[in-house]
């Protein structure tokens, strides 16, 4: 699929996980000339939705909380989970201005997460043959396992060189595998349960791969190498992730659609970021 970004935790011994999954890390790739303004702190609105609410003050000082808690963190070796909570509370309050304008920074993601929903809302209703339609082929007929997730993640994550469609191809990636590493090897066989796991996983995965990215530059920004800020924010990201997940999955009126309507899969996706990234805030304000 061409694809840059990847999961950069244990390699997978599963002999159907892709092998585009072992590709580089976002943190590895070098950013494209156009993808400058999307670094840590950019500000992505291009979703399709007019905003509404009133924008939050962007000034770089924005970052100033969040550097200072991921710089202590670092320091102590990940053992401060004050400073780890903090952390996430101000990547979600200030470097992404809170739930909803994230949402809506988070154009790349909102388009992603649509173009899964729209493939899985089709696999539900008509099978392979809409499922196809869908990914503009012919058919699925004589592909692969591993070949269908191929052309369900060309479809899904743009073939680009910013920061944030790296984002989102690392967060495809390290959903796959860990689906995989759940039980679901064939798209095909999937039931309405796995294909809203998947989902949800995919949308938190941005999500922690935002709060990744922004964190470890700014960590490397104050001096740190990037083999250490990346091991750091891998610390962090395994104590988030599972809350996360969790917070999705208790939501209500986790179905997805079996017809996608263009206007209702937005919804779901918007809402579903909000959420996510409102669940890494709960996490940094728990005990």
């Amino acid at each position: 699929m061409g694809t840059s970004a990847s999961y950069g935790g244990p390699r997978g011994v599963n002999p159907l996980i892709p092998s585009w999954v072992d590709a580089p890390l976002p943190s590895e790739v070098a950013p494209s000339p156009g993808g400058a303004g999307q670094q840590a702190g950019g500000d992505d609105t291009d979703d399709g939705e007019p905003d509404r609410t009133p924008a939050p003050t962007l000034a770089p000082s924005r970052l100033t909380p969040l550097r200072s808690a991921i710089r202590t963190s670092a320091r102590s070796g990940g053992s401060d989970g004050r400073a780890m909570r903090a952390a996430a509370r101000h990547f979600v309050s200030k470097s992404m201005g809170g739930a909803r304008r994230g949402a809506r920074r988070m154009g790349v993601a909102r388009r992603a997460g649509g173009r899964l929903v729209q493939a899985f809302s089709a696999l539900a209703a008509g099978g392979a043959t809409q499922l196809a339609r869908v990914l503009r082929l012919q058919s699925l007929t004589g592909l692969s396992a591993t070949e269908v997730w191929e052309r369900l993640a060309e479809f899904v994550c743009s073939d680009g060189g910013s920061i944030d469609e790296a984002i989102v191809k690392a967060a495809f990636c390290q959903t796959l595998k860990q689906e995989m590493d759940d039980g679901l090897t064939d798209l095909l066989d999937a039931n309405p349960e796995q294909l809203a796991s998947f989902f949800e996983h995919f949308v938190g995965e941005c999500v922690i791969e935002r709060l990744s990215q922004d964190g470890g530059s700014l960590l490397e920004q104050n001096g740190v190498s990037a083999a250490t800020a990346f091991a750091h924010m891998q610390t962090l990201r395994s104590l988030i992730s599972v809350f996360v997940s969790q917070r999705l999955a208790a939501r209500a009126g986790r179905g997805l659609p079996a017809n996608y309507d263009s206007l209702q899969i937005d919804s779901i996706v918007a809402g579903t970021l909000r959420d996510a990234i409102a669940a890494v805030g709960e996490w940094g304000e728990s005990k």
